[in-house]
């Protein structure tokens, strides 16, 4: 590409960091960058996968995104790799690094054995290995299941890159030798969310991860009370009889905050609920955080409506495996045994929610049964107005609203109305049709990269709109860029790009919105990058930037 970063870009910001200091950075820009939130939010600690506290005015960083799920990628002999039956030797043999790295494993019984396992939720895995044979002729298997299923690959006496797919919960990827005395020479093995290897990332005491930018949100508000203390009268325990016990393991923030649910013995449903408000025809979302302790099985959801709109989760699959009346539902692991279990509804009935967190016998709904004994952790309730969970709000004895995050920065110098190029990298936490918008006029109703749903990009000069279909961006980082000048204006995503009429003028007025426009339309995700050029790129330095 022929980009000058000195002349061409008015403004370069890369919305990551290890600090939130280092996420409010502006590297090249004329004017100031000013972040508001009033209030405190919440992220999950990518270092720790803790929940804490971010002050008001303070961007988030929250996640990263995974490209080797596996520790130590090129060393075997490291006790995250279980081995049955193998001895990892120290041949260092040639790799396809060209680097003297590669071990030998050996199988001392047949059917030997050396396997990797990740505690994650249900998702399209695939995991590969780059082997080479060292003596023996017997055969040699992947799995992606912990042996479950086995596939025999082909390896010769040269590096083949060879794995299985699969879509599945709580993955374990590696080898079986299946005949006694057989070696094979080993290296780079990976696991990744995805249908097929990709480019491979080594990975050492940590997997190997990129991060996802600053989370972007709009406002929400918890309307649960009490929302980490289940022993508080704010939840009734004996219309559904159950016992808490209060603090009785860490909970998903490091504290000794989460507290133990636990059955009796009377035949009947077992829940504790609690009743916040609500309307009628608007969608809510319920969500805790969840841990097993000897109970498989879990209902969570509103029990007081038309046929009530409840989940349940297994925690030995991480799946959701019953569902009544409700639009959507998730879970995802959050460390430590944890999972934030979430389900979506449109209320019928206006009143109260009856949000609640109760035992199940079997993968069923509102299950009647003797429950003595039957326990399982839970914290962090909360119930929010919307089609998707938000970040977590903690609550005591009142409903607590966190603001919306609001990242600006001048126009003056940075974007022209006339002649111009964006270029974002972002992605989306909700999976509903939306109008977000990643950069634009932060009074008016321009938006020069804004997306429509989590496939579909728009630029939007006030006039018209240009739209293209992408690959979903749902949780999954993707590269989107428009360009304006004289009478058209194009966008680009890779591949795919389109052409249409520019009135002649993009509209920003005084001051760009990062991550919505005009105060709202909040983007719900995560920008990593955002550039502005002073002039239009041509097509191959777009398609190269966003590829």
């Amino acid at each position: 590409m022929s980009i000058d970063v000195n002349s061409d870009i008015t403004l370069l910001l890369p919305l990551v960091g290890t600090t939130q200091a280092v996420l409010k950075r502006l590297e090249k820009g004329t004017g100031s960058l000013t972040f508001i939130r009033a209030t405190t939010a919440t992220r999950r600690n990518p270092d720790t996968n803790l929940i804490e506290a971010v002050a008001s005015g303070d961007l988030r960083e929250d996640g990263r995104q995974y490209l080797n799920r596996l520790y130590y990628s090129e060393d075997f002999s490291q006790s995250n790799w279980a081995k049955s039956n193998v001895t990892v030797g120290s041949d260092n043999a040639t790799a396809p690094n060209g680097k003297a790295v590669a071990q030998a494993i050996t199988a001392s019984v047949a059917n030997g054995t050396c396997l990797q396992a990740v505690v994650d939720i249900s998702a399209a895995r695939y995991g590969s290995i780059y082997l080479k044979r060292k003596t023996g002729s017997g055969n040699i298997q992947v799995t992606l299941d912990g042996g479950s299923t086995w596939t025999t690959v082909a390896v010769t006496g040269e590096w083949v890159r060879l794995g299985a797919g699969q879509t599945l919960a709580n993955p374990s990827f590696g080898i079986r030798i299946v005949t006694s005395g057989d070696a094979v020479y080993a290296w780079g093995a990976q696991l990744e969310d995805a249908t097929a290897a990709t480019r491979y990332k080594k990975s050492g005491s940590s997997p190997a991860y990129a991060p996802l930018g600053a989370l972007i949100e709009g406002q929400r508000t918890n309307l649960t009370t009490y929302s980490e203390q289940l022993d508080n009268g704010a939840w009734n325990k004996s219309a559904w009889p159950v016992t808490i016990t209060s603090n009785s393991a860490v909970a998903p923030d490091g504290t000794q905050t989460a507290d133990t649910i636990t059955g009796t013995a009377s035949a009947t449903y077992h829940a504790p609920y609690t009743s916040p408000a609500c309307s009628a025809g608007v969608t809510y979302t319920i969500s805790a955080f969840l841990k097993k302790v000897n109970q498989r099985y879990v209902n969570l959801g509103d029990q007081g409506d038309v046929s009530g709109h409840m989940i349940c989760f297994d925690f030995d699959t991480a799946a959701i495996v019953g569902v009544q009346n409700v639009l959507r539902y998730s879970a995802a692991a959050n460390g430590n045994g944890w999972y934030r279990v979430s389900v979506t509804f449109i209320r019928t009935n206006g009143g109260t929610l009856y949000l609640t967190i109760g035992c199940a016998q079997s993968p069923a709904i509102y299950e009647w049964f003797d429950a003595s004994g039957v326990s399982y952790y839970a914290w962090g309730a909360q119930a929010e107005a919307g089609t998707f969970p938000s970040s977590y709000i903690p609550t005591t004895s009142a409903a607590v609203t966190r603001n919306a995050d609001e990242l600006t920065v001048p126009a003056s110098g940075n974007i022209s109305d006339t002649l111009g190029t964006v270029f974002a990298e972002f992605d989306s936490i909700h999976n509903t049709s939306s109008n977000d918008g990643v950069i634009g006029s932060a009074s008016g109703n321009s938006r020069p990269l804004q997306s429509l749903n989590n496939t579909t990009m728009a630029c939007f000069d006030g006039t018209s709109s240009l739209q293209i279909t992408t690959a979903s961006f749902l949780n999954s980082l993707i590269k989107a860029s428009a360009k304006w000048s004289g009478s058209s204006m194009a966008i680009i995503s890779g591949a795919v790009s389109n052409v249409g009429a520019f009135d002649g003028s993009m509209g920003v007025g005084v001051s760009i919105q990062i991550g919505g426009f005009s105060g709202a339309y909040e983007k719900w995700g995560h920008i990593k990058h955002l550039i502005l050029f002073n002039r239009a790129l041509t097509d191959a330095e777009m398609v190269a930037l966003t590829t």
